[in-house]
């Protein structure tokens, strides 16, 4: 019975546990909301090849009770359920998304109880479909495309996808269009293209527009690269360098299609449409287009045709034959890891060894799943080369993570051609990660900062570390490290800040076990059942040929030579969000190597339409302007779909890159180390650019045997031979001392670049397989495989038998010395200091080894040494480089360096794995210690100015930013208008077109300072030459200006600088000199306001005949190009030149030279100074030179401080219209004997110099004589002369002129007294003379008189203007007590030179018997007999003695009456004092 009892009580238990069950089952309330994302598609088209929908819906669900669940069943026979994903869950809520699988046509419901989502799966209805051409056709890549609207579907559903490849052309659709491309050229004359379109219930054919029009073409072959004989036997230069065809075309190009045919031995043949591209343009106005001869390899007929008039027309006469020898490549070898975790440390050791001469890979690619990238060149990963065999040995150590998601980790080594996997373990091979603590966003914020960029704003919640954020963009991949963090923890919960473009595909966030989740798919947060927070919206229905009202603020342009401003405007459909971005870019950088930047679009709202700020590069291409408009979504649109065209009128093409027009090589002799010691060698190599000027390239030349490598820089500037930067020689040399082996020496590398950005490049191993031969710089030498190559040849030394690569011996990086440390949350700095040995052969000259630092992301920094110091077996090495901000943070960075080089051939290097082995040190811990803020760059501002990002990091705190913009001599501040933690906004950046400097500032701390380049949007090619840019026009140098805004500087702004002279009464013919050009329209000549002939000599001179006329100052009008230059010129000479006016008192005038010949006692230029008898113990005259420029000149108690004040330039009515102070800002260049030499610069506002030089030149020992402009002139002993050279100064217009101001000031010494009796009180009287009459106010001759002594200041009637004599006048423009001013007025000239010179000499008043010395004092006498009787005896004593040897008379004989009258009054007087020697205070006269 109990037994009963016992089974009952269960039975019920039981019962009751599966009516709760039941219950929970069936009364478990939850709320249930679709939450999907606004562009979620509800309606479908199906799959054009069999039926098939797919549904993505995203289901909030809220459990209403406390037991309730969110264990949702919608699960339905009509579909299927693909994949469910949770994608939010924070205990309260719960958000999964559905992947619905529908294989019918129809409507159906996913659905649970009362919730239910209703879905279409749509069918097209081939009847309602039309198509509509957008625009034209273009090429694209070996295509021809054009882009159909599609009309008919359904605006709510999906976009439609179908394609299909006929051979002849194929067609896909992409968001609501339809892309039909053509492979090849129909042969028949078609004027529609029948397409079938077909469904899984139904097919039509549809009729297509045909690109091929009735366009009449004339094209012809200008050459083939190689030349046609060298085609059948092409051996490349470099691999996948093909062949290229030059043609000419007179017409428009933008309905222009090519097609190629290719006939094998094998009789098969292929049809492929050609791209071409446009380069040049001639005066007659066709067009010279290059297309490239595809690179299958072997023997092939190659026949290239064209459409015109509907007819294919061949353009090759004759088919042309090629045998294409391909250049040779290599695969890696298959690699094996060689060692982990040595020390403890999470890095792995992988390579491989090759018995063979050593492969070039370069470059190639080391990666690890989800990691950067890291592109390598030679000599990274080369440890040890051999000689016997030759064979060498390959190894890298790579920083990992010590924890890992997976247990089999790749590490992925990759070359163009192959590539291999390494699988390596973690090193805790027992970590088994916690997938509760995997990362989450917490909340975010999207911050548009315009052209293309955001700043991202993120909260993370990350339990295993922070390891680093990628984001998938426009642009490609995106890695950010810990520069990112802003604060919080790193291992928790942190705040993060990334510059990322404004929408991108993806972003995801990896932690440090390598955990990696896409933040896209993330809800971040739910506040509300209405609000459900995600960090990115997907994409909406954006279907770009949608794209409306376009037009641009300029067209039909000129952009000859001139890179041209505009703006591009557009609209679109309203439910486009307004910061929806768009980019832009041209067309051909698809294709060549050029330096194309990419355009974005912003939102107008003053004219509510989208905007692109963008410029046509200057010389592009004619016709319809060429680019791409991108969506951020992934769409495409070519501009011949829109409905508006750019259209550019006028341009001097030049579309490629700079070109080696001649090479020629610099054979070396054979180095022996005796009669040889050094293999010199190289190339001559003349660069060509016509139309935009080379700017600047290198070229990089390798061993083939040691994989040597030198980088050498060329630009016009630099090292440039002869020419110029339109066509320069250039001398490429390398200098290989013996020792040294014998092998060849290749150019494996060239990029040039114009000032345009057109590139030209060659490398021997590239990874561009297509176009690559159109951007040849060899394209000129491309038959010639062995143009690049040079052979040294090198005699056996005792160095040959060498076996053994260079040994490291010391390497210390800088962080050995701050416990392996380095702070890295600043501008930090490390320095490796390391020395290599190789006792039997010496190491390589010129060779320089390079240390690699890395850290656990992949990423690499590259340190490139210099040499310290060599001996014949040992080198030392020193290298220093800047780690970005957070770099290796948190964790370690390690080493490695690579790149040594014997005299022997053979390489060494030190992966991290073999510096430990040698004991060096090999790794550094990162710290991230200092919250200062630091500037690490900032978004593109252009030439416009306005607002200026910087990014940097702990920048919210800024007060301040410091700006200093070029030409400025100090900062000024800004206040930042927004700031966050790793970015501010600063305003008000004026527009320049030249870097500024800026740091910022928290009141307490300041940041580092960058350089900040401002982009030009708007220039004209380098002013065509003839000045430069200023923002958006020209500052022409001063032979040319603007006439047409198209063609700045290069109308001649024409001036005259200076003439020859004839007699004022006969006339005849003169020069007139100065600067002329070329271009000379409509000239005319007025001289004296009479119409003269004259002819032109050169650019530079013109002769006319004058008739008699006045000495003087004549006025001149020369007109040429509408423009009209005034100004004066001297054309008369005078017969008569005057003395200075006192001449005639003490000398005679030679009025042939204007000198004044003096008698025998009197010298000066007007001969009114005595000639200085030494026995007259008068004091010398003496001159100074300061090192600020000023000369003093002085005698005894007076001088005269003389110095250049300014150069003034005026205008035509001699108003002032800039200053350029001198005073004290001379620079001493040099100073040799008697002549000093000063320099100072003026930057003139084309950034050019203008050279201002002072040579002051002193007359010691005697008077010496001088030849300047033709006059010929003596200056006297004790004075000096001043050359003053101004060169090159950028005159504000061609009709002004120069002043130069000069300044004499009169110093007196009043503590000199020994010459009071030629003192006086009265002020410096100035008398001036001319030896021109005719000159109003002119004078030549200054004289400036006080206390009895003359300055003589000399003016040149003549100068030097431009090398040529030409009449200059001085005038007095100031004087009062103490200085005068001097004016001396100078041509328009590119050269200025003039002569003045100074003398200080006595008057004729000069009183030679002036010698009084005598101090009057009053003082205190000493109150003591025996030093007043001392005194006395000791005087009467001198007296008698003098008496007693000599005899009187001869001693009175020698005195004149003045001094024995003195002696008398001496003694007297000195009697005085003895007879008064009592007194307490007594009188002291004169104490002799």
């Amino acid at each position: 019975m109990l037994k009963y009892k016992q089974f009952f009580k269960s039975f019920i238990l039981l019962i009751l546990l599966q009516l709760i069950s039941f219950n929970n089952l069936v009364c478990s309330e939850v709320f249930l909301k679709d939450v999907s994302p606004p562009n979620t598609f509800y309606k479908f088209y199906s799959n054009y090849q069999f039926i098939t929908c797919q549904f993505a819906f995203e289901i909030l669900c809220i459990p209403q009770e406390a037991l309730d669940t969110c264990n949702v069943d919608f699960s339905s026979p009509e579909y299927f359920i693909g994949s469910t994903s949770e994608i939010f869950d924070n205990s309260s809520a719960k958000v999964t998304r559905y992947v619905i699988n529908y294989d019918k046509i129809g409507t159906n419901y996913l659905k649970y109880k009362e919730f239910s989502i209703e879905f279409q799966c749509l069918n097209v209805d081939l009847d309602k479909l039309s198509f509509e051409l957008i625009g034209d056709y273009y090429t694209e890549g070996n295509s021809i495309s054009g882009v159909y609207r599609i009309n008919g579907l359904d605006p709510d559903a999906s976009f439609f996808y179908f394609s299909y490849n006929s051979g002849q052309y194929f067609y896909s659709t992409a968001f609501n269009s339809l892309r039909l491309n053509f492979n090849s050229i129909p042969d028949d004359q078609v004027s529609q293209i029948l397409v079938n379109i077909s469904t899984p219930q139904n097919s039509r054919i549809f009729s297509f527009k045909s690109p091929f029009g009735t366009e009449q073409y004339t094209l012809s072959i200008d050459r083939s690269y190689p030349n046609e004989p060298s085609l059948e036997n092409y051996d490349a230069m470099g691999y996948n360098y093909g062949a290229v065809l030059s043609l000419k075309v007179k017409e428009p190009l933008n309905k222009l299609f090519l097609n190629s045919l290719y006939s094998f031995e094998i009789g098969t043949k292929t049809n492929l449409t050609a791209l071409y591209i446009p380069v040049s343009s001639d005066e007659t106005g066709a067009t010279t287009i290059l297309t490239q001869i595809e690179k299958p390899q072997g023997k092939f007929g190659y026949d290239l045709f064209y459409r015109s008039q509907s007819i294919n027309t061949k353009v090759t006469p004759n088919t042309l034959k090629l045998n294409f020898i391909q250049y040779p490549s290599s695969v890696l070898p298959w690699s094996t890891v060689l060692g982990g975790y040595e020390n403890g440390l999470p890095i792995v050791t992988f390579g491989f060894s090759e018995i063979k001469p050593i492969t070039d890979f370069t470059p190639f690619y080391l990666s690890r799943i989800g990691e950067f990238s890291y592109v390598a060149r030679f000599p990274y990963g080369y440890i040890k080369s051999y000689s016997n065999p030759q064979s060498y040995d390959f190894q890298v150590t790579s920083l990992v993570k010590p924890t890992n998601i997976e247990t089999d980790l790749l590490i992925s080594l990759r070359s163009y051609y192959s590539s291999i996997s390494i699988v390596y373990s973690p090193i805790d091979t027992l970590f088994v990660y916690d997938y509760k603590f995997k990362p989450s966003i917490l909340d975010s914020e999207i911050i548009n900062l315009g052209n293309g960029n955001s700043l991202l704003r993120l909260t993370l919640n990350i339990k295993y570390g922070f390891k680093h954020l990628k984001v998938n963009g426009f642009n490609g991949e995106i890695f950010y490290g810990a520069e990112t963090f802003v604060s919080g923890d790193l291992y928790g919960i942190g705040y993060y800040e990334l510059i990322a473009p404004i929408k991108f595909d993806s972003i995801y966030l990896s932690d440090q076990a390598s955990f990696v989740l896409d933040l896209n798919t993330q809800i971040i947060k739910i506040d509300d059942i209405n609000n459900v927070a995600r960090l990115y919206q997907p994409p909406i229905k954006l279907d770009m040929p949608q794209i409306k009202d376009v037009s641009f603020l300029y067209n039909d342009i000129d952009v000859s030579n001139h890179r041209y401003y505009n703006v591009m405007y557009f609209n679109y459909s309203e439910n486009v969000p307004r910061d929806t971005s768009f980019a832009m870019l041209d067309y051909y950088s698809l294709y060549l190597k050029n330096e194309n930047p990419i355009f974005y679009s912003s939102w107008n709202e003053s004219i509510k339409k989208f905007q692109i700020i963008f410029y046509i590069e200057a010389n592009s291409p004619p016709g319809s302007y060429q680019f791409f408009l991108f969506s951020v979504y992934g769409q495409n649109l070519h501009s011949s779909s829109l409905s508006t065209q750019l259209l550019i009128k006028k341009t001097k093409l030049d579309n490629q890159g700079p070109l080696f027009k001649e090479i020629s090589k610099i054979l070396p002799d054979k180095a022996d180390g005796l009669n040889v010691k050094h293999g010199i060698f190289g190339w001559t190599i003349t660069i060509e650019d016509q139309i935009n000027g080379f700017k600047n390239g290198y070229i990089v030349i390798k061993g083939q045997i040691d994989q040597s490598h030198y980088n050498i820089s060329l630009s016009p500037e630099k090292n440039i031979k002869s020419g110029n930067l339109y066509l320069g020689v250039y001398d490429i040399k390398l200098n290989i001392s013996f020792p040294c082996i014998t092998q060849n020496y290749v150019i494996d590398e060239v990029k040039l670049t114009d000032r345009a950005g057109r590139i030209s490049y060659f490398s021997i191993y590239t990874e561009e397989t297509y176009y690559i031969s159109l951007s040849n710089p060899f394209l000129n030498y491309i038959q010639d495989s062995t143009i690049n190559k040079i052979k040294l040849e090198c005699e056996i030394s005792p160095s040959s038998s060498d076996i053994t690569p260079p040994t490291l011996v010391l390497f210390k990086p800088s962080t050995s010395q701050n416990s392996k440390e380095i702070d890295v949350s600043k501008s930090s700095t490390i320095t490796f200091d390391f020395k290599a040995s190789d006792p039997e052969s010496g190491l390589k000259n010129n060779t320089f080894p390079i240390v690699y630092i890395s850290n656990s992301n992949n990423q690499m920094i590259e340190c490139y040494s210099e040499i310290k110091s060599s001996t014949e077996f040992d080198t030392t090495y020193k290298c220093t480089v800047d780690l970005p901000l957070a770099f290796g943070y948190p964790g370690i960075i390690i080493f490695s360096v690579y790149g040594f080089i014997n005299n022997n051939g053979l390489f060494s290097g030190y992966s991290t794995k073999l510096l430990i082995t040698s004991n060096f040190d090999y790794y550094a811990t990162t710290t991230f210690n200092s919250f200062e803020p630091v500037l690490t760059g900032n978004i593109e501002i252009t030439d416009k100015g306005g607002n200026l990002w910087l990014y940097g990091k702990s920048l919210s705190d800024t007060d301040s930013a410091y700006i200093k913009y070029d030409g400025s001599t100090s900062f000024i501040s800004l206040q930042p208008s927004t700031k966050y933690s790793t970015t501010i906004l600063i305003p008000g950046i004026k527009p320049t077109n030249k870097p500024y400097q800026i740091y910022v500032s928290t009141g307490t701390t300041t940041s580092n300072t960058i350089k900040i380049t401002p982009v030009i949007y708007d220039s004209y090619f380098y002013c065509n030459g003839n000045g430069i840019q200023n923002i958006s026009t020209c500052i022409c140098n001063n032979k040319w200006t603007t006439i047409i805004t198209e063609n700045q500087c290069t109308i001649p702004n024409h001036y005259i600088s200076s003439s020859t002279q004839v007699s004022s009464t006969t006339g005849g013919e003169i020069t007139l000199n100065g600067w002329f050009g070329t271009l000379n329209n409509n000239a005319t000549l007025f001289i004296d306001n009479k119409p003269l002939p004259f002819s032109i000599i050169s650019s530079e001179s013109i002769k006319t005949t004058i008739g008699t006329g006045n000495i003087g100052s004549i006025k001149v009008n020369f007109t040429q190009n509408t423009i009209t230059w005034s100004g004066s010129i001297y054309p008369y000479y005078i017969t008569d030149i005057e003395c200075s006016s006192k001449c005639h008192e003490h000398g005679i005038c030679d009025k042939t030279t204007g000198t004044c010949k003096c008698n025998s006692e009197f010298t000066g230029f007007d001969c009114s100074s005595p000639i200085i008898n030494n026995n007259n113990n008068q004091a010398e005259t003496e001159t100074e030179i300061n090192n600020n420029g000023t000369v003093t000149i002085k005698n005894q108690e007076i001088g005269y401080s003389i110095f250049i004040d300014s150069i003034t330039e005026l205008d035509l009515n001699n108003q002032q219209i800039t200053i350029f102070n001198l005073s004290n800002n001379w620079i001493l260049a040099n100073k040799q004997e008697s002549v000093t030499t000063f320099n100072q610069i003026r930057i003139n506002e084309d950034n050019s110099n203008a050279i201002i030089k002072l040579i002051i030149e002193e007359v010691n020992n005697k008077d010496k004589d001088f030849t300047f402009a033709g006059n010929q002139f003596t200056v006297t002993k004790g004075g000096f002369k001043l050359s003053l050279s101004i060169s090159n100064w950028l005159f504000k217009s061609n009709l002004n002129t120069l002043q130069v101001q000069m300044t004499s000031d009169i110093q007196i010494d009043s503590s000199n007294s020994n010459n009071k009796c030629n003192k006086d009180d009265n002020e410096a009287t100035i008398e001036s003379s001319s030896n021109n009459n005719y000159l109003m106010n002119n004078i030549n001759y200054l004289k400036v008189i006080k206390n009895n002594r003359i300055l003589y200041a000399r003016f040149q009637d003549k100068m030097l203007s431009d090398n040529r004599p030409t009449t200059i006048v001085a005038n007095v423009i100031s004087n009062d007590k103490k200085s005068i001013k001097i004016a001396l007025n100078l041509p328009h000239c590119d050269e200025c030179l003039i002569d003045p010179d100074f003398s200080l000499l006595i008057s004729p008043d000069y009183n030679f018997e002036c010698k009084d010395s005598r101090k009057w004092v009053i003082g205190v006498a000493v109150s003591s007999l025996s030093v007043i009787n001392v005194s006395f005896y000791i005087l009467l004593f001198s007296t008698v003695q003098s008496l007693i040897t000599e005899k009187p008379w001869n001693l009175l004989s020698q005195l004149r009456p003045s001094q024995i009258k003195k002696i008398i009054y001496y003694s007297l007087f000195n009697l005085f004092i003895v007879l008064t020697w009592n007194c307490s205070v007594k009188y002291i006269g004169p104490l002799g």
